[in-house]
């Protein structure tokens, strides 16, 4: 097994515990990001994963963002909006969005998609 291979099965097991709700009775490790209006949350955490998130003062600090990343050989993410309360799956009439290299570029769109849906469901 190499470095990588442990790395996906740690990944694929904290996915199984979050699916589970293990998370309602312990802490799986996470990177919180708080702070004031304007402080820079969005510019580290788009740092720090190289994804070029929305700034909005109406809606970044409103939607919470789950990153999930690997190390891979080409770029490739799905946006989706997932609601605690439903099963996976359950996307409330927001299609997930896949993107590849080739449209990388609409990623930061997508996201901002995302999350103005999450704020006129809510």
């Amino acid at each position: 097994m190499t470095f990588n291979d442990g790395n996906e099965v740690y990944r694929a097991f904290m996915n199984k515990l979050a699916q589970c709700n293990v998370d309602e009775y312990v802490d799986l490790p996470m990177i919180a990001v708080m702070g004031d209006t304007s402080s820079g949350k969005s510019s580290l955490l788009s740092m720090i994963s190289m994804v070029e998130l929305p700034s909005n003062d109406k809606l970044t600090t409103r939607c919470p963002i789950r990153l999930q990343m690997r190390k891979s050989e080409s770029k490739s993410a799905t946006v989706k909006v997932i609601w605690k309360d439903l099963p996976e799956g359950s996307y409330v009439d927001f299609v997930p969005k896949e993107v590849t290299e080739a449209n990388w570029d609409d990623l930061t769109s997508f996201i901002s998609e995302a999350q103005t849906h999450i704020v006129t469901k809510q």
